[in-house]
């Protein structure tokens, strides 16, 4: 004859195992959407950068003229 266990505590010592566990890729999910971020920053501030630079070479050879 099998022993079943209730699913539910007995004991004070027992209620530990109904805790929820932590999501192992959390961590590394934040990091890569992080990264993602700082890169698209990065890559927007260089467009940015070189779209400014063109502006003031036009204005330049336009002043010359």
């Amino acid at each position: 004859m099998y022993q079943l266990s209730p699913m539910y505590p007995l004991n004070r010592q027992q209620l530990g195992t109904f805790k929820k566990q932590p999501q192992p890729y959390g961590r590394f999910f934040l990091a890569c959407v992080t990264a993602t971020l700082l890169l698209g920053l990065f890559g927007g501030i260089a467009l940015c950068a070189t779209r400014v630079h063109e502006i003031e070479r036009m204005h330049a050879a336009a002043a010359r003229v």
